[in-house]
């Protein structure tokens, strides 16, 4: 079984909608903070006692606190920002083969698709300056794109946006560590709008951001914005 789980953990899952690939090691009781990505991951743990569980993480909107046991090995799949589940069909695959199989080349997209307008949507509005002028840039109404937007991804085109802010002003935050210049630069009102919208997201101040080295490290994950 050892040699199974690495050999599937460590083969390059080519299916479309991934985005990257993870491994996670845990030799003791942990308690750490997820901050939204814009992602939904497969995750597949594994126990010290070798028991194997799955589960698809949701689309997070603030960070979360995840506890994690000593001995727990864990192996994920990010999914590209919009892709879309068929879920029903996947649990109705995986009562009969073996869920680690999703790991393999490009099983997944039998389960997940992603359109090329959410794709095209959702790059458009990590840059605008508002839902208005990234309709305008795509050539679509606004309600035209709340529309698309709602029925691929389950959200609203305001979510993405705020979402996309927020990870690129506390990238340049890891770095800068200029507030006034960092709202100003990403169009926040004063200093006070951004440290709200930061507190909202990743539930921590702009100065408790810059003093966490883990949440630095997962901004610079692959994820949305």
């Amino acid at each position: 079984m050892e040699h199974l789980w690495f050999k599937r953990s460590l083969t390059q899952v080519s299916a479309k909608t991934a985005l990257d690939t993870w491994i996670y090691q845990s030799p003791v009781c942990i308690e750490t903070p997820i901050i939204p990505d814009g992602c939904r991951d497969f995750i597949f743990k594994r126990t010290p006692n070798g028991t194997i569980h799955w589960l698809i993480s949701p689309l997070d909107t603030t960070t979360t606190q995840v506890s994690i046991n000593a001995g727990t090995d864990m192996v994920g799949v990010r999914l590209r920002p919009g892709t879309q589940i068929n879920e029903t069909a996947l649990l109705k695959w995986s009562r009969c083969h073996d869920p680690l199989e999703l790991l393999d080349v490009d099983r997944l997209d039998e389960f997940c698709t992603l359109r090329i307008s959410t794709v095209e949507i959702l790059d458009c509005l990590k840059g605008a300056a508002s839902v208005g002028n990234a309709a305008s840039e795509l050539g679509v109404s606004v309600r035209t794109l709340q529309r698309e937007v709602k029925q691929s991804t389950g959200t609203t085109p305001k979510f993405w946006l705020a979402l996309a802010r927020v990870r690129q002003t506390c990238r340049l935050l890891a770095t800068c560590q200029d507030l006034a210049e960092a709202a100003a630069l990403f169009g926040y009102a004063d200093q006070a709008h951004m440290t709200r919208d930061i507190r909202r997201w990743l539930g921590v101040t702009p100065i408790g951001f810059m003093a966490n080295q883990e949440l630095h490290q997962q901004l610079y994950q692959r994820g949305y914005g």
